[in-house]
């Protein structure tokens, strides 16, 4: 086996040992850094330079927000709104769909938000004019990701690796996200 394949393979049987002895964790690290790796994403699309403030924002938002949520948010789903169902049966899959599009996605998109207005110094009352207006535009765009994205996440993925699952879309997902909540107010 050439050496690539080799550190690739030891790399993914680490990962899956460390997500066996401590998932939360592993899963938040594993956030954070994709979250680092979108903001420095988002800024070379823009041709913008890169603050160490705003890769700290991502890398705490990856870490105490986006990981410990979305883990928490799929096993709430997993394991009491759809207990005993089985988990890929389309009924199951449409009803995972809907609550996390129309109920978790807003309220995740509209805390990442407001984090990151804190984080950056801006006005509650700001992001809450914007969000009022761009909401629904951001969701929209929001739906002709994840929707399709969290269709094969659910139906495919096992329950231990949706959060890098998801993590490796949003790395995209997340840069969108981060040139919206940075651009400048109008």
């Amino acid at each position: 086996m050439p050496l690539p394949s080799v550190v690739i393979t030891v790399a993914w049987r680490s990962y899956l040992q460390r997500l066996q002895k401590d998932p939360l964790l592993t899963k938040a690290i594993t956030s954070a850094v994709l979250s680092v790796c979108s903001e420095v994403f988002a800024k070379r699309l823009r041709n913008l330079p890169l603050k160490s403030s705003a890769a700290m924002h991502e890398l705490t938002i990856g870490l105490v927000l986006r990981g410990p949520l979305i883990h928490a948010f799929h096993n709430f789903l997993d394991k009491v709104v759809f207990k005993g169902a089985k988990q890929t049966s389309p009924t199951v899959v449409l009803g995972k769909l809907i609550i996390d599009q129309f109920i978790f996605a807003p309220i995740f998109t509209s805390l990442y938000f407001y984090f990151r207005a804190l984080s950056e110094d801006r006005s509650v009352a700001t992001t809450t004019k914007r969000l009022k207006s761009e909401l629904l535009g951001i969701m929209k765009k929001n739906w002709s990701l994840w929707v399709p994205a969290n269709f094969i996440n659910y139906m495919v993925i096992p329950l231990e690796l949706r959060v890098l699952f998801g993590s490796v879309v949003a790395f995209f997902w997340n840069a969108y996200l981060i040139s919206q909540a940075s651009r400048t107010e109008r």
